[in-house]
């Protein structure tokens, strides 16, 4: 499990360099969506390193929180690339970008849906 650990670390701060470093251009939307993923990646590694960090019984606690949490990381991750595919000059890549934008949000409401069981086989 430590290795896994130090592969999200490894992502972490791998992720902190790329937004602060190489993403100045890009929308700030699109840099909040990354960086909360990045979090995600931090909270991940302690879970997995620090014996007594538990983060299933942290998210029961504050559940609300985490769900907020979420909420502004799906909500920035799509208005950021909402943003990001009108700064892109080619038509048809914009039109890829924009479809596979398009594709995850199906699937993140696919997953939803089965989440709080509004489908169920």
């Amino acid at each position: 499990m430590i290795i896994v650990a130090i592969f999200l670390y490894y992502g972490f701060f791998g992720f902190l360099y790329h937004i602060i470093l190489k993403m100045k251009g890009e929308p700030v939307l699109w840099r909040y969506a990354c960086s909360l993923l990045s979090i995600l990646s931090l909270l991940a590694a302690l879970h997995l390193s620090i014996p007594d960090f538990n983060l299933e019984i942290l998210m029961q606690r504050y559940k609300w929180y985490f769900r907020c949490y979420f909420s502004f990381t799906i909500v920035f991750f799509y208005l950021g690339g909402w943003q990001k595919s009108k700064k892109i000059a080619d038509v048809a890549k914009q039109k890829n970008f924009r479809s596979h934008l398009f594709k995850s949000f199906i699937g993140l409401l696919i997953y939803l849906a089965f989440e709080f069981n509004l489908i169920s086989f």
